[in-house]
């Protein structure tokens, strides 16, 4: 997500800080840079990055959000091995290389969470904190009464 070029270990004049994310975080970015005025005493220049995180009504997070809670855990691990990328160990690793393999990965658990996480039924009334522990007392609450 940084520039290009951008020099975060001025000793060796490379850039061995890097800030990963995928098509969607790049294009919220509001700034990704080195921060000069934050200056923390450490050989690595400070990297400010600033994302627009409002909801967009056209966007991904439009959609409801899955339910992590009910995610079939096991089920997950399966598809999520066999969706990963196998890697050539023996591959020199280029800056391409190494771009389509973070994709394939992102892109594998992308397609495993899918497969094996309900999606969370959101109304108005919704509460996010609530949970089946509530809902069992708030049963037996009713009942007592």
């Amino acid at each position: 997500m940084l520039p290009a070029g951008t020099i975060t270990f001025p000793r060796a004049q490379t850039a061995i800080d890097l800030v990963w994310g995928n098509d969607y975080v790049e294009q919220r970015i509001i700034k990704c840079r080195i921060a000069n005025a934050c200056e923390h005493g450490s050989d690595h220049k400070p990297i400010e990055t600033i994302l627009n995180l409002r909801p967009c009504p056209y966007g991904p997070e439009a959609r409801q959000p899955y339910n992590y809670i009910k995610t079939n855990w096991k089920l997950f691990e399966q598809k999520l091995e066999s969706y990963l990328p196998t890697i050539n160990h023996f591959a020199e690793p280029m800056a391409e290389s190494v771009d389509q393999l973070a994709s394939d990965i992102s892109m594998a658990i992308q397609q495993a969470t899918k497969e094996t996480t309900p999606r969370v039924d959101i109304c108005p009334f919704s509460k996010r904190w609530w949970n089946k522990d509530l809902e069992k007392l708030r049963k037996q609450t009713q009942h007592a009464r």
